[in-house]
């Protein structure tokens, strides 16, 4: 048959949340086109899914592989190997430089940058920070969220933050008592988010804003006016979506 003459090239990659080695083909021209529609619909949820069913392709992972062993950094730190393995490792950005000059008008030259999308690396990974101590005897295990933690049908009557944190809750515990979040209601987890101190809450909410995320710092200098511009990329809206 025709299909039997096409042969994929096999890679790996090293999931930073676990350290398992997997392998994976590039992603081929009928699931970028499925890409380019999601992304041109900018439909969150069509772009979520199309991401975690080509992930699950080209990696041979099955939905509930992608959806309770993978998290939101893996996802993103995955698909960045792909997008360059399946079409190219170097990504061209362009930014305006901004600086005011001395006429008070901004210089507005376009400055070209070209990053390599295998040297980006997951910061803020600590496994460590996983146990948030409320008290001396009262911790809060978290876990880091999924793609699906970042789902559209919250609470709408809980801030973004509250909801975060409550999906990354896996139990709350003490010396005299265990509670796994699979046992409680949201209510339940509502209301005792709600009756810590401040300093206990913004413990919780640090640890949702700081995430573990591909994140690459560049510096670059405006050939124009000289100006040096510190440019963070961050999550995989900043570089191909």
């Amino acid at each position: 048959m025709l299909l039997d003459l096409l042969d994929y090239p096999s890679y790996t990659l090293t999931l930073p949340s676990s350290g398992k080695i997997l392998s994976y083909r590039p992603f081929l021209e009928m699931e970028r086109k499925v890409l380019l529609m999601a992304l041109q619909a900018a439909d969150e949820k069509e772009i979520r899914e199309t991401i975690k069913n080509i992930i699950g392709s080209c990696f041979s992972l099955k939905p509930t592989e992608i959806n309770e062993t993978l998290t939101l950094f893996d996802i993103e730190y995955m698909f960045l190997h792909l997008r360059a393995k399946s079409i190219e490792e170097i990504v061209s950005l362009n930014y305006t430089c901004d600086n005011i000059l001395e006429n008070d008008s901004p210089c507005g030259n376009i400055m070209k940058v070209d990053v390599n999308l295998l040297d980006i690396p997951v910061e803020g990974l600590d496994k460590n920070s996983l146990i948030v101590p409320l008290n001396k005897d009262l911790f809060v295990e978290m876990r880091y969220p999924t793609l699906d933690n970042l789902r559209l049908d919250v609470d709408e009557e809980t801030d973004d933050v509250t909801n975060l944190i409550i999906d990354c809750i896996h139990m709350i515990y003490s010396s005299k008592e265990t509670h796994l979040k699979k046992d409680l209601s949201r209510e339940d987890l509502v209301t005792f988010l709600g009756r810590l101190t401040i300093q206990q809450s913004q413990k919780l909410v640090d640890f949702v804003e700081n995430l573990p995320t591909v994140k690459k710092v560049l510096t670059i200098v405006c050939d124009k006016c000289k100006y040096s511009h510190t440019i963070t990329l961050q999550g995989l809206q900043s570089f191909f979506l």
